[in-house]
């Protein structure tokens, strides 16, 4: 194990991961005291009363009040409903882009977003997975494995699909929806489906993300 995975597994221990089961041996006023001894306690319960706030106004808070915990935060991003983000100071978003409702992210390796692209609803990015090739012992007790994920600029990433840990999807790139991704040996604006993802083609040479709106018939 490297230094720096090293430092994310400590990080990851000190985290609510690594708390005591509150289920068994905390009381109300415990479970509260062991929230405010973490440094994301203030963001936790922050997202939570604005999470599901509707409309313009819901994005307008979730952009000042949640933005500000991010490691950095361009201009004009649209935090939708339901968005969840687990160490929101490991998140780089740029300028224009959209994380969709209902999305999540397990930033603790670090996540990096570039500008003017999609995250879709239901996507989940993450940088954590968990150890388990050792059958004789509990996969709950085997640590985690980090690394970080990176997407480009001008990117779609389409509703429920998941980005594995060590992702790097470049520039103008498509994901299509309910794609498992993981790998870094992308090309710039291709098209990426299935689990596991693979390039079907270049973005410019499918129709499938791209024909024109077609007006129905009439019956």
């Amino acid at each position: 194990m490297d230094d720096l995975e090293e430092k994310l597994q400590k990080e990851l221990s000190q985290s609510f991961y690594g708390s005591p089961n509150p289920v068994k041996v905390f009381n109300f006023h415990r479970s509260l005291l062991e929230d405010f001894k973490h440094k994301d306690c203030a963001y936790r319960y922050l997202e939570y009363f604005l999470r599901d706030i509707p409309g313009n106004l819901g994005i307008y808070l979730r952009y000042h009040y949640l933005g500000k915990y991010f490691q950095s935060l361009g201009s004009n991003v649209a935090l939708w409903p339901g968005i969840r983000i687990k160490h929101p100071n490991k998140m780089n978003v740029g300028n224009n882009t959209q994380l969709g409702y209902d999305s999540m992210y397990q930033a603790l390796a670090g996540i990096k977003i570039g500008d003017n692209t999609l995250i879709g609803p239901g996507v989940k990015i993450w940088t954590v997975s968990h150890l388990y090739s050792k059958k004789e012992e509990l996969i709950i007790n085997q640590g985690y494995s980090c690394n970080s994920v990176e997407i480009g600029s001008d990117c779609w990433i389409a509703s429920n699909s998941f980005i594995k840990l060590g992702t790097v999807i470049p520039n103008g790139c498509v994901v299509a929806a309910h794609s498992v991704v993981s790998g870094s040996k992308f090309k710039p604006y291709s098209v990426i489906m299935g689990n596991p993802a693979k390039v079907i083609g270049d973005r410019d040479k499918l129709g499938l993300f791209s024909e024109p709106r077609r007006e129905p018939k009439n019956v």
